[in-house]
């Protein structure tokens, strides 16, 4: 589904500080402050010293750049070496060794996400309008071919996928129209049928993810950025330009899930920051200057009710903040890692995938059953199948029951969590009775929102 760089970084994390969330986001965490100085070095070199200021302060404080930066997922590194390939590209305009870094940093940028594609046409149809001579350096495809190497994996990965199964991966074979029995299911290619309706979506799910605050700059702003991109026909705005606009062409392939759309928000700032740097020259500084200190604390407001705030009642994105969750899932992720501390499952039931297999810890007892799955629907518990083998069910009564009962007679596991969103989902059956029964055999040790952790009685945790 996704090149291997972002979690080989994640896997470093983990064997540094240890298999937690902590671990899986830290290195999110890290280059999201890497973004920060990226967005303001490159607006610095495109508009100026002050531009780059303004950037810089925006892009600490806002709502998307914060967001990425908190969850375990590759935007956030991918968006860092995207900008670092365009900042190395930049300085490649006058130094042309700096082209060798802008080959690196792309080659890791599509090692990292495929959404980095983008940044090829962009910096080449610049090039073609405003330096045809340009394309003729020989360093700069010298950097592109180091690129290139650098993805080589993906590449050959690909080509023995096709090679023994007749089809790409997941995002490839979307891409190239292939149907194929593993991608039946797409997910986040499903939620937008038409290109039209995609679109529609980039601006309704910007509208939906950015504070009005920033919205209300950036309408300001856009109409002054295009009038000197085109009347004027300044290079510099003419680089950001085609970047945000092979960007929405992407979008128009991908979808514009709300993620997704972390990748246009440098953009979006650079012009914000150019804009607000326009009036400071019209108007009086001093008023402009504190007009935009209110930006930027209505911005931090508005992303931390987003971001943080567990129960945010104002000034916020329902959009981001319903993309997760403060239901206790870390909490039971910390009570289970500390519950079970040097123990592991004595039953666990066969995994789909044989390199899973492979890699997670081996069981003594492999227990069979026709609704055992490989993964729940809570990232806690399939991180525990795919690394500890814990075993995990889909949600037949009689089946689970009959497991429990199997396992109380060996003084097996005696912990159990109870996940409503798959074993006791209502599709498959009424949970009462489950819940009755669970209540005859078993103590509540605590309770989240949607998830129920109980203990055999009167026994302690003996495996």
């Amino acid at each position: 589904d996704h090149p291997p760089l972002f979690f080989w970084i994640q896997h470093i994390s983990i064997k540094i500080f240890g298999e937690n969330t902590w671990a899986l986001r830290f290195p999110s965490a890290l280059f999201g402050v890497g973004i920060i100085f990226l967005i303001y070095l490159i607006s610095n070199a495109l508009l100026g010293k002050i531009s780059g200021i303004i950037a810089l302060f925006l892009s600490s404080v806002h709502i998307y750049r914060v967001w990425i930066s908190r969850i375990g997922l590759q935007e956030s590194t991918a968006l860092f070496f995207i900008l670092l390939s365009i900042y190395f590209f930049l300085l490649g305009q006058n130094n042309k060794k700096y082209y060798f870094g802008f080959g690196v940093a792309l080659g890791l940028s599509m090692l990292t996400k495929y959404t980095s594609f983008f940044i090829i046409p962009a910096l080449f149809t610049y090039l073609f309008i405003t330096d045809k001579k340009e394309l003729k350096e020989k360093y700069l495809w010298m950097g592109l071919g180091l690129g290139i190497i650098i993805f080589s994996p993906v590449i050959i990965y690909n080509f023995m996928l096709y090679k023994y199964f007749g089809h790409f991966d997941f995002q490839f074979s979307y891409i190239f129209g292939q149907k194929t029995s593993q991608w039946i299911i797409q997910p986040g290619k499903e939620e937008f049928a038409t290109v039209s309706e995609k679109l529609k979506y980039i601006f309704i799910n910007l509208k939906n993810g950015l504070s009005y605050p920033f919205i209300t700059i950036l309408l300001i702003s856009f109409p002054l950025f295009l009038f000197h991109t085109f009347s004027k026909k300044n290079k510099n705005l003419i680089f950001i330009f085609l970047l945000m606009f092979w960007n929405i062409l992407m979008y128009l392939v991908i979808g514009p899930s709300q993620r997704f759309l972390s990748l246009i928000i440098p953009s979006l700032i650079i012009i914000v920051s150019f804009g607000l740097t326009i009036l400071s020259q019209k108007f009086y500084k001093n008023v402009l200057y504190m007009f935009f200190g209110l930006i930027v604390i209505a911005e931090t407001i508005f992303s931390y009710n987003t971001n943080i705030s567990i129960q945010p009642s104002y000034f916020f994105s329902s959009s981001i903040h319903n993309n997760f969750s403060y239901s206790g899932y870390n909490e039971l992720d910390q009570w289970i890692s500390r519950t079970t501390h040097e123990h592991k499952p004595q039953y666990s039931f066969p995994l789909k995938y044989n390199f899973l297999n492979s890699l997670s810890l081996k069981t003594r007892n492999i227990y069979n059953a026709s609704d055992a799955r490989d993964l729940s629907l809570l990232f806690v518990l399939s991180r525990k199948t795919c690394a500890s083998r814990y075993p995990n069910f889909l949600g037949d009564r009689s089946n689970f029951m009959a497991f429990v009962d199997n396992i109380k007679s060996e003084n097996a596991p005696t912990y159990f969590v109870i996940d409503p969103k798959s074993c006791l989902d209502p599709i498959f059956f009424d949970p009462a009775p489950l819940h009755e029964a669970l209540n005859h055999k078993y103590e509540l040790v605590r309770q989240f929102e949607g998830v129920e952790i109980h203990r055999l009685k009167d026994s302690g945790l003996n495996k």
